[in-house]
């Protein structure tokens, strides 16, 4: 029996379903994402009108997916602990996000990063209805590209990515001055440990995902912007310019172009003393993390602060 329009299988599918070795996390990847394909459109299909048999069917769709995720989670503990990680799986969001703001004149606009078409269709079919605006990039340079020239209000980026690794593609997106406060929501079927994914990302979607989550997490951070809670609030730049210093300019000058972390630790102390002596949290909590970052040590943490400071440099307006 022939199956019309079969998904592609990936370069990194054929090489699992070869017998080729693999580490439980790319398994767990290349599962996942299928699978998520698969909830979240019985989930819209519970929504349709549907006679009794066909809902029967829905349901049944939506309670498998749901077991094969528990299944994979088990077993991708047991192989994590085989090899002395054993990290417990990301459990699934709880609660239900307040009800959304008013819409304004202007839809609210998400920026899909995601290599599997699949997941981008999801994207598009989800939110086609409402006061939305979906753009989707298959690969990390048109990602870039697209956040930068289409300004989104949130990004959903996939840690996977088949042409680049998914950690790089938002420390552009931080270095990057017209993207840097772009909320960034990371979306990966990988097990994190506990907000591991931070100050790099600003949020996480486990793959695979319901809608009522994805739902929420939108949801979330359209009401955290219109309050001006969120990244898109007032800048770290533009609330320490009346108290940034030349010194300042100079040690972030240096740690732009070379990366010492000796450097990073003195901007660090300059700023946290600073923002103390001057009642600035923002520049205080700026320094303190920088020390932070700088002694883990932390490049993606360090990349991400810097970022938001190199608006003060000669040339740059926040």
């Amino acid at each position: 029996m022939t199956v019309p329009n079969r998904p592609e299988t990936s370069p990194r599918t054929t090489e699992l379903s070869a017998g080729q070795p693999a580490f439980p996390d790319q398994i767990s990847h290349e599962i996942r994402t299928p699978l998520n394909a698969i909830i979240g459109y019985a989930e819209m299909l519970q929504k349709t009108a549907l006679d009794d048999r066909q809902r029967h069917y829905a349901d049944n769709i939506v309670k498998s997916g749901l077991a094969l995720v528990d299944i994979l989670d088990g077993w991708l503990v047991q192989a994590r602990d085989k090899k002395g990680r054993g990290i417990k799986p990301a459990g699934a969001a709880t609660g239900r996000a307040a009800a959304m703001s008013a819409p304004g004149t202007e839809p609210f606009r998400i920026l899909v990063i995601e290599d599997s078409p699949l997941i981008r269709d999801l994207f598009t079919d989800i939110f086609s209805e409402g006061h939305y605006s979906v753009q989707t990039a298959a690969d990390g340079a048109s990602g870039l590209e697209c956040a930068v020239t289409g300004q989104p209000d949130l990004i959903f980026l996939d840690l996977h990515l088949s042409d680049s690794d998914g950690w790089q593609i938002a420390r552009n997106l931080r270095g990057n001055p017209a993207s840097a406060r772009i909320p960034l929501v990371l979306m990966t079927g990988q097990t994190l440990a506990p907000d591991s994914f931070r100050p790099l990302f600003d949020d996480l979607l486990q793959k695979p995902f319901q809608l009522a989550q994805l739902r929420a997490t939108v949801a979330t951070w359209q009401a955290r912007l219109a309050s001006g809670q969120g990244p898109a609030g007032p800048s770290l730049a533009r609330t320490v310019r009346p108290f940034w210093e030349a010194e300042m300019g100079r040690l972030l000058t240096a740690i732009v172009y070379t990366g010492s972390l000796p450097l990073t630790i003195e901007l660090g102390q300059l700023l946290e003393t600073r923002g103390e002596e001057r009642n600035c949290p923002p520049m205080r909590d700026a320094g303190r993390q920088l020390l932070h970052c700088a002694t883990a040590p932390d490049i993606a943490g360090i990349d991400a602060i810097v970022s938001q400071l190199t608006p003060l440099l000669e040339g740059h307006k926040p």
